[in-house]
């Protein structure tokens, strides 16, 4: 078998890359990035791996990577595969020791002040001949008995023009403030029956019939979470659906995302925005009008994806911003979250309520006004030795 690498981009939300992306104070259900949030709460999705040396893994974790490289093997033939006992803050994880594992811990904590609950789905790219569905993809699940699976997955649904796979699973506690979840998700490893030829990926199941999963690029998992208050519900399902919707009903969070290409299809999307709307946009050059729909949220899908706005400011409330850059000066007034970001030049800002900056990189000054506990600066690079 050609040990091929596929380059699979575990991410979330229409292949943003987001790791630790944060939800906002408002009593109106919203998303943001890959925590959708209702009610007056402030959820954080993280992402680990465990670090690994020259003698193999260090015991310690560090945020995940994107972009990375997976091959098939052999574990899940293995009847009983190697594991290690882990320590992730105060959780004791029993990982995969095999060789083709890709480590994927996937928490949540309540950054907030209020008790909320919690539950996080995993989209997996489908591919199916007639009604039987292709497991080329295997998740590592956390056996903990305070996540609860879903007992069937939402099969087939189609997100940005892509079939998938949707797996859901429910945090049976309440998360109170300052807590972290264990890990919901452990891991994934590819089936030992993928192969490839050239940049195509295939399948060849115990009868010789092979199917086809495409480009490596085309497979992306998406991860998300959605948090609700906690309060006048006596469990999780019942916040969780009466805030969004039931899984077994099939209710999903990509239910509201439009993928573009070019500034008319970024056009005609912010035309027909709504509040949650998602926008994905691919590598390319753009231009933002001097006011964006209240609640959108604009994603790249690379950091290829390049934003230029008016000189005369960028007007946006409960926006959010993932994996872009802004090739000009931003003059922004509102509120929302700007992660992953680029900026190359500077950035001034008229803050009218929760605003988060995290992972961004600043070029040049960033100068925000408002209230500075409405403004959040975490892990961004400056030019030094200038500082927020």
């Amino acid at each position: 078998m050609k040990k091929k690498a596929l380059l699979l981009c575990l991410a979330v939300v229409a292949a943003a890359v987001i790791s630790g992306s944060m939800a906002f104070f408002t009593d109106a259900v919203e998303s943001e990035g890959n925590v959708i949030t209702s009610g007056n709460i402030h959820v954080l999705q993280h992402e680990y791996e465990r670090v690994r040396d020259d003698l193999g893994y260090t015991g310690s974790f560090q945020p995940f990577t994107q972009q990375k490289a997976i091959y098939p093997c052999a574990i899940h033939d293995l009847p009983s595969p190697a594991r290690g006992e882990y320590t992730l803050g105060n959780a004791t994880v029993q990982l995969l020791d095999e060789s083709g594992v890709i480590d994927k811990l996937v928490t949540a904590e309540n950054a907030g002040r209020n008790i909320s609950y919690v539950r996080t789905y995993i989209a997996i790219p489908a591919r199916y001949t007639g009604n039987e569905g292709v497991t080329w993809l295997h998740m590592d699940m956390n056996p903990d008995p305070n996540w609860v699976w879903c007992s069937a997955p939402l099969k087939n649904q189609q997100i940005a023009g892509q079939a998938y796979d949707i797996y859901m699973a429910e945090y049976q506690l309440q998360l109170n403030p300052g807590d972290e979840t264990t890990p919901c998700l452990l891991g994934f490893y590819m089936d030992g029956k993928v192969d490839s030829n050239g940049n195509a990926m295939y399948y060849v199941d115990d009868q010789g019939m092979r199917h086809e999963l495409g480009k490596g690029s085309s497979l992306t998992v998406l991860v998300t979470t959605e948090a609700s208050q906690a309060i006048v519900f006596e469990n999780a399902k019942e916040a969780l659906d009466a805030s969004f919707g039931k899984f077994e009903d099939g209710h999903h969070p990509w239910l509201k995302k439009i993928q573009v290409k070019d500034q008319a299809g970024l056009d005609t999307a912010l035309t027909s925005a709504g509040y949650d709307t998602e926008i994905v946009l691919e590598a390319g050059e753009y231009t933002l009008p001097a006011a964006l729909p209240n609640g959108v949220r604009i994603h790249g899908l690379t950091q290829d994806v390049k934003l230029t706005v008016n000189a005369a400011g960028l007007s946006a409330y409960d926006c959010e911003f993932d994996r872009v850059t802004f090739l000009s000066a931003l003059k922004f007034s509102g509120h929302g979250s700007f992660e992953n970001v680029l900026f190359m030049e500077d950035v001034t800002g008229d803050i009218r309520n929760i605003t988060l900056f995290d992972a961004c990189h600043f070029m040049k000054r960033v100068t925000c006004t408002g209230s500075q506990d409405l403004i959040t600066f975490t892990r961004c690079i400056y030019p030094d030795p200038l500082q927020p």
